[in-house]
Parts: C-alpha cells; sequence; structure tokens
C-alpha cells in the first residue's frame, strides 16, 4: 500500500486572539475537526506571518521577518522571472482616523483591471524618470520594479490591515526616500480619474500603494513535496519554483483521497 503523508497549513484557523477566548466555543461541535486534533502531536512555535510559514514549508532557511514574496509570486502573475529588482505594490485602501491612517487592505476594493491600468499609467508618467516601473498584471497585485535594491525593510500588507500604517511603514537608510514617494502616490492617486469615478459611485478610493515582499528570487530544495494542493498565489509559486506538482484544492477530504495517488508528502493550503 502506498504511504501518502498529508500536511494541512491552515492560516487563522482558530481566528483573531479575540477567538481563542472560551465563550467563543461553548457549544460549537466540531467533530471531525475534534477527531483530528486528538490524533495530532502538538507541537509549539513562535508566531510568524503565513508567508514566512509557507517559506520555510518549502526549506526556505533565511529568517526574514518579510520574506521575498515579490519576486516567488512574480513567476505565476507574469509567467516569468522578474528582469529587475521588484517590490509588491498592491494597491490599498487607507483610511483616516484622528491621529492615525488605518490599513483597510485591498479585498474591498474589487479592483478592475482597467482601473488598475489607468493608474498604472498615471504612475508610471509621473516616476518613470526616476527609474521606477509599476506593473499590474493582476488587479490586486501589483509590482514596483527598479534597477537596483533599495535599502528598505518592509512589512507583508497582512500584517498591517486594521493598524496604523505609521509604525509599519519602510525602515532602513533609504526609508524616508521611500516614505516621500509614498506620500507623493497618494496624491497622484486622489486625483486621478480612477478615484474621482469611485466616489461618485460611493466606493472606496483605491488610494495608495503599499510596498513589500522585497528580496532576491530564493533557490528552493527540489521538489520538496510529491504534490501541492492550493488555490493559493503564493504557494502555487513557490511550488512551480521548488518543481513540485501543484494541484487544485479538492472541495473536500474525500476528494483529496480519491485524487491523491502518488505516493509520498503532500501539502494542502487552505
Amino acid at each position: 500500500m502506498q504511504q501518502r503523508y498529508i500536511t494541512l497549513f491552515i492560516p487563522g484557523l482558530l481566528g483573531a486572539n479575540v477567538l481563542r477566548e472560551r465563550r467563543y466555543f461553548e457549544g460549537l461541535a466540531l467533530a471531525e475537526l475534534e477527531l483530528l486534533l486528538s490524533r495530532a502531536r502538538q507541537r509549539r512555535h513562535q508566531a510568524r506571518a503565513p508567508e514566512s510559514v509557507l517559506f520555510s514549508l518549502f526549506g526556505h532557511s533565511a529568517a526574514e521577518a518579510s520574506p521575498p514574496v515579490a519576486p516567488v509570486t512574480h513567476i505565476v502573475d507574469q509567467g516569468t522571472e522578474s528582469d529587475l529588482f521588484c517590490l509588491r505594490a498592491d494597491p490599498v485602501h487607507l483610511q483616516p482616523d484622528r491621529d492615525r491612517v488605518v490599513m483597510m487592505g485591498n479585498r474591498q476594493l474589487a479592483v478592475t483591471a482597467e482601473e488598475a491600468r489607468q493608474l498604472a499609467t498615471e504612475f508610471n508618467r509621473l516616476f518613470g524618470e526616476d527609474g521606477l516601473r509599476l506593473e499590474v498584471p493582476v488587479p490586486e497585485r501589483w509590482y514596483l520594479k527598479l534597477g537596483h535594491a533599495p535599502d528598505i525593510r518592509t512589512r507583508p500588507l497582512n500584517e498591517v490591515i486594521g493598524r496604523d500604517i505609521h509604525h509599519h511603514l519602510p525602515t532602513g537608510g533609504d526609508a524616508l526616500h521611500w516614505h516621500k514617494i509614498l506620500n507623493e502616490v497618494q496624491m497622484l492617486f486622489y486625483a486621478s480619474p480612477v478615484n474621482e469615478a469611485r466616489r461618485r459611485r460611493g466606493l472606496p478610493e483605491i488610494n495608495s500603494i503599499w510596498l513589500w515582499g522585497e528580496g532576491a528570487l530564493p533557490q528552493l530544495p527540489a521538489e520538496t513535496w510529491q504534490q501541492v494542493w492550493s488555490n493559493e498565489t503564493l504557494s502555487a509559486a513557490l511550488a512551480r519554483l521548488s518543481g513540485s506538482e501543484l494541484a487544485t484544492l479538492p472541495a473536500s477530504a474525500e476528494e483529496w483521497l480519491e485524487q491523491a495517488g502518488a505516493a509520498g508528502r503532500h501539502l494542502v493550503v487552505i
């Protein structure tokens, strides 16, 4: 009988910290999950961002607080390795709140491909002479290309959602220069016809970008997993980079058992 070993990676399984309170789980019956956990071995790990955990699952040994997401996802979104240094420059909505500015992310924005192209055109017209180029292969995932690696360290977008951005802006030797660029981007986007139209329709503005995921394309061990099951971009890109076979996430465990015929280690990302 072929031996198959499955690793489930489920970020946010128990929700935010507030959901760890006992009162939220009183009377809640999750028989299948209880059975699975009752047969598991518990190990404690230091809390890390989902992106960092994914990189480690693919054998990436570096311990960056912000792993090189941009060059990895670029492979899936653009179909090739980036010819220049790149950062993720995802479109976001920032919400002023008294003496702070809160990151709302981009899930509620529903950015269209046409809006993304128009904002990229305006950005590149303004910053092209500075050697910056904004590419928008996917409406919600953008890339900033530049000829050299800036001296900055960034924070993943998911870590900043719901928080004051001022505590999470780029740090490092070039930080102030990039803070200035982000301020200019916000002014540019505010005046854009894209956001004028969104304001008329009562939609939240695409009023900034969030820079993150910088770094060099990593070298990963070959075929870390026999098969990776995922509909998520970063894990799909890491599977491709490592040479692991990639499959669509099944709808159920029964469906996975039917499809996962190969022996070996399987990673399921939910």
